[in-house]
């Protein structure tokens, strides 16, 4: 089983005995609605069951964002894997809208410093995409901090708040990128070259360093 933590959230896999009535409600918020650009609308067990069978958890992820020490399932995360194989377009929404703050997604990017890891050096895609619409202002002020770079800007209709169109913008974050910001700057030029599992295990063991209670539990499918 695929899995990351840290002191207060941990990152696992969704099935169908996770499918909540209080997980079908969050986008029956307006605002949450409006951060996916889509219509409120409250989701039942059976709109959820196929949303989870979506995913193969090979090239199609979905991880569930879960606070340890209430147990509250607060969120999302999904990961596709493009056509060429060599890229990967990344998704995260924080349905709770209680655990939706900046200083929460700053221990939230502890998990997604172990997600870089697993992906750009275990899976070895080059690149991660994630697409937001320009009112999410949340999302766009922690993807600015983690070293996102934007690439274009595009309209597109706008749903449920009768507005005409809303503007989606498109983030890019190369491996490269992702070392040279995560402080392994120093190991760029090797790691452009040669790629290994000694590497991978250096890569966690800093991170570790940084983050006393941050981990992956396990990168194998069961």
């Amino acid at each position: 089983m695929l899995a990351f933590e840290t002191d207060n959230y941990l990152l696992r896999p969704l099935s169908e005995s996770d499918i909540s009535a209080e997980w079908g409600r969050w986008l029956a918020d307006t605002d949450t609605a409006n951060l996916l650009n889509v219509a409120p609308k409250a989701l039942n067990p059976g709109e959820l069951s196929d949303y989870v069978a979506r995913f193969d958890n090979r090239g199609r992820i979905l991880l569930g964002i879960f606070h340890k020490p209430s147990g509250t399932h607060i969120g999302i995360f999904t990961s596709t894997e493009s056509d060429r194989g060599s890229e990967v377009l990344w998704n995260t929404l924080i349905g709770a809208a209680a655990f939706r703050s900046f200083s929460n997604f700053l221990e939230i990017r502890q998990l997604r410093i172990l997600v870089g890891e697993y992906f750009f050096f275990e899976r070895g895609y080059e690149a991660a995409y994630a697409s937001v619409v320009s009112h999410n202002a949340l999302m766009i002020q922690y993807l600015h901090a983690a070293g996102w770079e934007l690439l274009k800007r595009s309209t597109v209709p706008r749903r449920g708040d009768g507005k005409a169109d809303a503007e989606l913008l498109l983030f890019r974050l190369s491996r490269n990128r992702w070392l040279e910001r995560e402080g392994h700057a120093s190991r760029v030029a090797s790691l452009r070259r040669h790629r290994n599992a000694q590497t991978t295990d250096c890569l966690h063991r800093h991170t570790r360093r940084r983050f006393p209670g941050a981990q992956v539990i396990s990168t194998h499918w069961r």
